[in-house]
C-alpha cells in the first residue's frame, strides 16, 4: 500500500510539473551574433524594437521539433550593454567568445544610439562570466562598427574586413570601411593592413569564405549600391595582396 501511495504521488507531482512547464520564446531579433560550443549554439544580443543583451543558447545534442525548439536563456549573465550586430570571434579551446564591435543603445530612450563602453567583451563557457579583454594595438575604430563578416582560422585568429557606422547624430557621417583587420586570440593583438595592394572597395554585408589559407569576398553592400556578385576578391592570409576574382 506504501508504494502504491508512493508511485501515485510521484505520478500526480509530475502530471502537475508538466501542465505547468512553458517553452521559452525568444522575441524576434536580427543582427545576433552566433557560434557553435561543443553541442550548444549560442546567440548573442540583437535587436527588434530595441536592442538586447540575452544570452539564448539551444542543445543540439539530440532531435527537437523544429517548430518549437528547446530555447534556453542564461539570464545570470547578460551582455553588459545591449549590443547589436557584434561579430563573435571563438578561442581556440572553446572556452572563451570575443564580441568585437557592435552598436548599442540607450537603457530607457531606445531611439537614442550610443556606442558600447567596450571595443569587445569577452564571455567565458566555465564560469559564465563577462570581461573586458586588454588586446595590444587594437583598431579604436571598431567602436560601435556593425556589418562585420570575417573568418577565424585554426590558429586562433580571425579575419575582418570592412563593416559600418551608422551616424550616431544628424551631424555625424555614415562610414563604410575597407580596412582588412586581424585579431589573434591567443597573443591578444590587433593587426590592421594599411598597405594592402588592390583593396576591395568599402562595404558591409559581404560573405567570406577562408578555403586553404585564402580569404574569398563576395558581393555585400557599397556606399551607395550593392556590390555585384561576379567582382569578387581573393586575398592570402598571409599576405598584404588582394586580387580581383
Amino acid at each position: 500500500m506504501n508504494s502504491f501511495r508512493t508511485l501515485l504521488y510521484s505520478l500526480i507531482v509530475i502530471s502537475l510539473t508538466l501542465t505547468n512547464v512553458k517553452c521559452y520564446i525568444p522575441d524576434p531579433r536580427t543582427g545576433q551574433a552566433s557560434v557553435l560550443v561543443g553541442s550548444n549554439l549560442y546567440f548573442f544580443g540583437g535587436r527588434n524594437a530595441k536592442y538586447n543583451d540575452q544570452v539564448l543558447y539551444l542543445n543540439l545534442s539530440s532531435s527537437f521539433n523544429t517548430l518549437s525548439p528547446p530555447w534556453s536563456q542564461i539570464i545570470t549573465s547578460p551582455i553588459p550593454t545591449p549590443l547589436y550586430s557584434p561579430f563573435p570571434c571563438l578561442s581556440t579551446d572553446g572556452s572563451t567568445i570575443y564580441l568585437v564591435g557592435g552598436m548599442s543603445q540607450d537603457h530607457s530612450n531606445s531611439s537614442i544610439l550610443m556606442l558600447p563602453s567596450s571595443y569587445t567583451y569577452a564571455f567565458n563557457f566555465n564560469n559564465l562570466q563577462w570581461t573586458t579583454p586588454n588586446i595590444s594595438n587594437f583598431n579604436k575604430t571598431f567602436l560601435g562598427r556593425t556589418s562585420i563578416n570575417g573568418v577565424a582560422d585554426s590558429n586562433g585568429k580571425c579575419y575582418f574586413f570592412g563593416g559600418y557606422l551608422t551616424n550616431l547624430t544628424t551631424t555625424s557621417p555614415i562610414v563604410v570601411y575597407n580596412d582588412t583587420n586581424i585579431f589573434d586570440t591567443k597573443a591578444m593583438r590587433w593587426l590592421t593592413l594599411t598597405t594592402l595592394s588592390n583593396t576591395p572597395s568599402s562595404r558591409r554585408y559581404y560573405g567570406a569564405v577562408l578555403k586553404n589559407n585564402f580569404i574569398y569576398y563576395i558581393g555585400g553592400f557599397g556606399t551607395r549600391n550593392d556590390v555585384e556578385m561576379n567582382t569578387g576578391w581573393v586575398r592570402s592570409a598571409n599576405s598584404r595582396l588582394a586580387d580581383q576574382l
